[in-house]
């Protein structure tokens, strides 16, 4: 009976479950390990309800740590404007043996970039005055309202928003 050998895409090291990537974003690298040659990849972007081919056969990996450099504007694979997921995800594949070696990774998050304009980080505010807060999106295009959250020490957040579905400026 014939049997093969192959090698194994043993970890996804970037992204990992604590990562955030943006719509539109222009560069990512994409890292994994693999045990045994794997020489050819392909590459897939989960975007939360659907699989796109990155690209279909990266060659010229050895064992041990490889990676990938994906250009997001390449052939129009890129991450798309609208995307907003937290169960965003990559796959690696052995290109010659894909039912046998490919790992998905964690889910990780792509989200809309934003950017706040008003408060700057050297403003001070009274306590009971009211203020405006400016912000806008600089990469994406889904966000229609966010929540404001204060964070006192510039750092760390409380929990409860202190304004809610507030429409995009």
């Amino acid at each position: 009976s014939a049997f093969k050998i192959v090698g194994t895409i043993a970890q996804i090291t970037s992204p990992v479950a604590s990562s955030k990537w943006f719509a539109e974003d222009t560069t990512r690298v994409i890292q994994w390990t693999s045990v045994g040659t794997i020489t050819n990849v392909k590459i897939e972007f989960f975007n939360g309800t659907g699989w796109t081919t990155i690209k279909a056969d990266d060659s010229g990996h050895t064992a041990g740590a490889n990676s990938y450099t994906w250009n997001v504007w390449d052939s129009g694979t890129g991450i798309p404007i609208g995307t907003k997921t937290d169960a965003a995800q990559i796959r690696i594949s052995d290109k010659n043996n894909t039912n046998e070696t490919t790992l998905d990774s964690a889910p990780f998050k792509v989200h809309p970039k934003l950017i706040v304009h008003d408060p700057e980080v050297t403003d001070q505010w009274e306590v009971g005055t009211t203020q405006n807060v400016r912000w806008e999106m600089t990469q994406g295009n889904t966000v229609n309202a966010v929540d404001i959250y204060l964070a006192p020490d510039g750092t760390n957040y409380q929990g409860t928003a202190i304004a809610t579905n507030q429409a995009t400026t």
